[in-house]
């Protein structure tokens, strides 16, 4: 029979009791676990490092170094990458250009062809290291923000 909590301590109750059945009795089909259940299978929880002092948000930048994206410009002659727009010019509007990502120097290089049409700065860079808090609140801000985006493209269903 299935026991539904009234209160917060009632809620603690049930969560405890599965908690201990999911760790300790219910086996775990997962690879490592070979059917037992996590805390048979590993009773000393690994040793996690810590978090770090500081973080680096624009770190990642240097992973996507030397990709490439290619684009067509719109009636305005931007582009879209991630959720930043970028201008190129105007009079290039329809044209399919290729964005060449350069990590090191920050910039994206826009070629139409061979040539190079235009240089520009990455938007939305941070530029300066983070405390990990700080760094962990701008993870929060950018999640809602993107859920809030999403939520207005979101079908409704009625």
């Amino acid at each position: 029979m299935i026991e539904c909590p009234v209160d917060l301590v009632g809620t603690d109750e049930v969560n405890q009791r599965y908690i201990h059945f999911y760790n300790f009795e219910r086996p775990n089909q997962a690879l490592t676990c070979g059917n037992q259940p996590p805390r048979v299978k590993f009773p000393e929880r690994p040793c996690l490092p810590p978090v770090p002092q500081t973080v680096d948000p624009d770190r990642w930048l240097l992973a996507q170094s030397g990709k490439t994206y290619k684009r067509k410009l719109d009636s305005k002659g931007c582009f879209q990458l991630g959720n930043q727009t970028y201008y190129v010019k105007q009079n290039r509007h329809g044209q399919v250009v290729v964005v060449w990502v350069d990590g090191e120097k920050k910039s994206l290089h826009v070629f139409a062809g061979q040539t190079l049409v235009k240089s520009l700065p990455i938007k939305g860079l941070q530029n300066h290291l983070m405390n990990f808090q700080e760094y962990l609140d701008l993870m929060c801000q950018e999640a809602v923000s993107l859920w809030r985006r999403t939520q207005r493209h979101a079908p409704i269903y009625r």
